[in-house]
């Protein structure tokens, strides 16, 4: 939940404390939530994997009908050969 909290807040700490933050937006919780909510936000959005390893059911989908429309046309273009 401190996740979507902690984007809009902009603050300079030293090091992780349980001091109180003073923001605006407010901040519900201390710098040590602070900073695990910015942790987890920056690691969320840079997580990287192989081309092709995750697929969603749409894009997956998607290449199944091209893979048979691509085998479709290719058994088309043997037997009129």
């Amino acid at each position: 939940m401190m996740i979507g909290w902690g984007e809009p807040v902009r603050v300079v700490t030293d090091s992780p404390s349980r001091k109180c933050i003073v923001s605006y937006p407010p901040f519900p919780g201390n710098e040590m939530n602070y900073l695990r909510a910015q942790i987890a936000r920056i690691s969320g959005g840079a997580q990287i994997s192989p081309a092709g390893y995750f697929m969603f059911e749409e894009e997956e989908k998607r290449r199944r009908r091209e893979k048979v429309i691509l085998d479709t046309i290719t058994l088309l273009c043997t037997i009129s050969v």
